[in-house]
């Protein structure tokens, strides 16, 4: 991955250990490849970030961001798009599943309208 990739996806996630995981496996099986994933642990006082660690060490798109405390969603998905490093960027929830060509769709959908 450039320094910059095509999309970042920015995932606020507070106390999220039951879904974190399946979440990441979702974005990192995205067919898009050049994709960074920010995950703002906003305070979590379970095995989030734990989790998060597991799945970066095998995969550098991964970056996690830990607050100290419990800011609320808006202000973690907020750090987490200052942090971003992509041309376009987007959000997911700590428990969604994406199918894996959903980014690739969006920045194609995007693209064609600029």
């Amino acid at each position: 991955m450039s320094d910059e990739p095509d999309l970042s996806v920015v995932v606020a996630a507070y106390n999220a250990a039951d879904t974190i995981g399946a979440t990441l496996r979702s974005l990192l099986a995205q067919t898009l490849e050049s994709i960074e994933v920010i995950v703002v642990d906003d305070g979590s006082v379970d095995g989030t970030a734990p989790i998060v660690d597991e799945v970066r060490s095998g995969d550098r798109r991964v970056r996690l961001i830990s607050l100290d405390t419990n800011e609320g969603r808006s202000a973690a998905r907020n750090r987490g798009l200052i942090e971003a490093r992509g041309r376009w960027i987007g959000t997911s929830d700590a428990d969604d599943l994406w199918s894996a060509g959903r980014a690739e769709r969006l920045l194609t959908a995007a693209e064609d309208q600029c």
